[in-house]
């Protein structure tokens, strides 16, 4: 088999972290990380204080309870506790944890998560486009990815499904899943809370209360809070930006008439407010490809104004804005679970209605000049969502799941883009406006000029699926499993010019002349677009159990993604609806338990081919975005999960991935800045075939170990820990210009800590981001206007805070 060679760079890191591990004072790791710890419903087998063996772990990934080594499919299962240890609370911190998953995150809104390259998106997010990684908590589907960027709480695990899951998960799941449990309420009154401060003016507050109501009703109810200051420093008026505060809120009911039969109730609220996003100044483009000037470069449109940047450097954490950067989202939701048990099958439904608000305001020329006041969208988005399912129970000949599916959503948007007084001096070139009249024409035309749109789109997805075992005899098996979807999509845009210089009285030809410039950015205008789509998605599986500990398997399955809907300002010549995404995948895998279930060693090797690969692209013309499609995305690669427990008191885990992902053939992509005028207008753009697709590293790997020891002889135990993160160099941007190379970088986390042996008090003094390391989480050009800024969003600087954490009841 071929063994790809990572790059020097990447190799030096594991080999600090090694080392870093095998010191007193290195890596370390929860000994409940390897595994979910206690739970209500997903209880793994928990090892005694004196076994050294790796901790079982139970997963519904296939739609029933299994020990995830005995489940033919690439996982990788992230526990409460080792959430904890981390300190990882949101989604978009699960990179940390699992090399396969990259998350790229501008603004919550603009969160995209990616599974060996694919599925997630490295543009803005097109409220028209659906991502191909799909994010469920306790068996809901969350259609927009801002819902998923709330602090979780009450958290009992995270289960990653990489590769396509469209037959039992469906909808939008070609590059995998992520399927979060939570906790589920006790008929023992219980509860948690922890206390967190921090550097930075970091404060978390968690609680969970549960208990019995009557002998056949409990409850849980489960809050968290977070706070923290700003990091980067505005020069223009002395704010403090990047600031956050998070309340989240759930609460359950579990209601068990009879030993078969359980109803679980839950509803959420959440609300997040942020001083921020805005990117950092990290670079000018100066020339283009051919090494001429770039026109029209920001240099030239600063003296223009008459506004100096400030020295460039990014990680100085300093910004020069002056307008508002403000978000505010609001989330929430019910659902309601019913299982109803007999001898042979058990029957579930879910029913779940959820709502997501985001209202932003935002700078969008990155200057503290008025060249443009604002670029916004404000979205409320809402769904509905009902699933059927019925099983076979127990372990027979034929083990079967099949269900039907619905769902509806509606993603309204409102938007804003309005032009300072210095709109037309500082985007259009002088060849435009080469007289004085022509200038005065140029101002009337952009200055103060506001366009309002508002787009709605709207899904109906209905599925039916099944999928069964056949377990030949007790070291074969075979699984196959089909999904239909029909999806229909509806959308609108309607354009307005609400604000803007009145042209009436001017003369035919003053007047044609500022039409032709508001022409360029957008003009009055409204359309409509409707879709319909069926699909037959499905997989087979093959599995033969070498030993009882020793599974190898081989899958090939293919997944669906619906086609998007491009719901802005179009040229001509972009189409409205965009064609559907077709995923084949093949993959062969090896899972190990070893030496005395002291080792558990998980291989896979990969092959995805995405049709019609859905991105995002940028207008430069009109300053907008739409999505795309890629005739074909390709990627491979290989992932290893080495976890250790020689002794009770010393844990570890390494988790590596190769991932080559790349344009197969995309020979219209749109070109950089660098390609500025450089092209014909009748084709611009450029061939991207055999290229990097961005976001996607090319190694990637996590580490982390724990050690553990009695401390007195009195029930307590002092342990050391901390967890290290490596990823290689990428592209930020979808045309993988030179400008948006995210170089690699290494994070490592630490923590140490006095433990009850019991597990109800637990302090720890942390550390996140430890050797300060500097990266980027996005990188790129400033495609806006073609003005060569580079800019990007920094990684956090150092923090560093104290927990304790107590459990309480049974």
């Amino acid at each position: 088999m071929f063994l790809p060679v990572p790059p020097r760079s990447f190799r030096r890191g594991l080999s600090v972290a090694a080392l870093l591990g095998g010191t007193a004072l290195g890596l370390s790791y929860a000994p409940g990380a390897l595994a979910a710890d206690g739970a209500d419903a997903v209880t793994p087998v928990a090892a005694s204080a004196t076994t050294a063996e790796v901790t079982e772990v139970v997963v519904t990934a296939r739609r029933r309870s299994e020990n995830v080594q005995k489940v033919p499919i690439a996982i990788s299962t992230i526990s409460a506790s080792q959430v904890e240890s981390t300190g990882a609370y949101r989604i978009d911190q699960l990179k940390q944890l699992v090399p396969s998953v990259q998350t790229l995150t501008f603004n919550p809104r603009n969160a995209n998560i990616s599974i060996r390259g694919l599925g997630g998106n490295v543009s803005l997010t097109n409220d028209g486009l659906e991502q191909g990684v799909g994010f469920y908590i306790d068996d809901v589907y969350y259609g927009r990815p801002g819902q998923s960027q709330f602090d979780l709480v009450d958290l009992q695990q995270v289960e990653v499904l990489r590769g396509p899951q469209g037959t039992l998960f469906g909808k939008n799941t070609t590059a995998g899943a992520i399927n979060i449990t939570t906790r589920e309420p006790s008929k023992v009154f219980g509860g948690t809370f922890d206390v967190t401060g921090g550097n930075l003016g970091y404060q978390q507050v968690r609680a969970s209360l549960t208990g019995p109501i009557t002998d056949k009703l409990a409850y849980r109810v489960s809050v968290a809070g977070t706070r923290r200051d700003g990091y980067v420093h505005n020069i223009h008026d002395g704010r403090e930006l990047f600031g956050y505060e998070n309340f989240t809120a759930r609460a359950q009911l579990l209601y068990t008439p009879t030993e078969n039969v359980k109803l679980r109730i839950i509803g959420d609220y959440g609300v997040q407010r942020q001083d921020c996003c805005i990117s950092v100044v990290a670079g000018l483009v100066t020339t283009r490809v051919d090494g001429t000037p770039l026109p029209n470069a920001f240099a030239a449109r600063a003296a223009r104004i008459g506004y100096t940047l400030p020295a460039i450097d990014p990680f100085n954490y300093n910004v020069d804005i002056d307008s508002p950067v403000h978000t505010q989202m609001y989330t929430g939701g019910l659902s309601a679970k019913l299982d109803v048990k007999t001898d042979k099958y058990t029957f579930t439904s879910i029913t779940a209605g959820r709502f997501w608000d985001w209202i932003p305001e935002n700078d969008v020329d990155g200057t503290s000049k008025p060249a443009l006041y604002q670029g916004r969208i404000i979205d409320r988005q809402k769904q509905l969502s009902q699933e059927f399912r019925i099983a076979s129970n127990g372990s027979h000949t034929v083990d079967w799941v099949a269900g039907a599916y619905y769902f509806w959503q509606k993603l309204p948007g409102f938007t804003t883009f309005w032009y300072g007084p210095y709109g037309a001096e500082f985007n259009l070139p002088p060849a435009l406006y080469p007289t004085p009249q022509k200038e005065a024409l140029a101002a009337a035309a952009l200055n103060d000029y506001q366009l309002s749109d508002f787009s709605r789109p709207d899904t109906k997805s209905y599925a039916l699926f099944g999928q069964a075992t056949w377990n030949l005899s007790p070291k074969w098996a075979v699984t196959g499993g089909l999904r239909y979807t029909k999806e229909d999509k509806t959308g609108v845009f309607v354009q307005t010019v609400t604000r803007g210089a009145d042209i009436s009285t001017f003369a035919p030809a003053d007047q044609a002349y500022v039409q032709s410039i508001r022409n360029l950015v957008g003009v009055a205008n409204s359309f409509s677009v409707r879709t319909s789509e069926s699909n037959v998605s499905g997989l087979l599986t093959v599995n033969y159990n070498v030993t009882p500990d020793v599974l190898l398997y081989g899958t090939w399955s293919r997944g669906f993604k619906s086609g998007g809907l491009n719901l802005t300002n179009l040229s001509a010549s972009v189409p409205k609806a965009v064609e559907p995404e077709r995923v084949d995948n093949v993959e062969l895998g090896f899972k190990s338990t070893l030496f005395s279930r002291n080792v558990t060693l998980n291989l896979a090797a990969f092959s995805t081919d995405t049709h019609n690969y859905q991105t995002t692209v940028f207008d430069s013309a009109l300053l907008t975005q739409y999505i795309s499609n890629i005739g074909l995305v390709r990627s491979r690669g290989i992932e290893s999960d080495l976890r250790f427990r020689p002794s009770s008191d010393f844990s570890a885990y390494l988790s590596v991935a190769y991932t080559d992902a790349q344009y197969v053939d995309y020979k219209n992509a749109p070109p950089g800045v660098e390609w500025t005028g450089l092209l014909p207008t009748t084709a611009n753009y450029i061939d991207l075939s055999g290229r990097p697709l961005p976001g996607a590293p090319k190694w990637s790997a996590s580490l982390g170990t724990e050690y553990a020891h009695p401390v007195g002889g009195r029930g307590w135990e002092g342990y050391v820990g901390a967890d290290y993160n490596l990823k290689s160099s990428y592209y930020a941007s979808v045309n993988d210009s030179p400008s948006s190379l995210v170089e690699g970088y290494g994070v490592l986390n630490a923590r140490l800590g006095l433990r009850s042996d019991s597990g109800r008090d637990d302090l720890s003094l942390w550390a996140r981001n430890l050797g300060d390391t500097h990266y980027f989480e996005t990188l790129g050009a400033g495609n806006a206007g073609a003005s060569g800024l580079i800019t990007g969003l920094p990684s956090q600087p150092r923090t560093y805070g104290i927990t304790y954490r107590h459990k309480f009841g049974a």
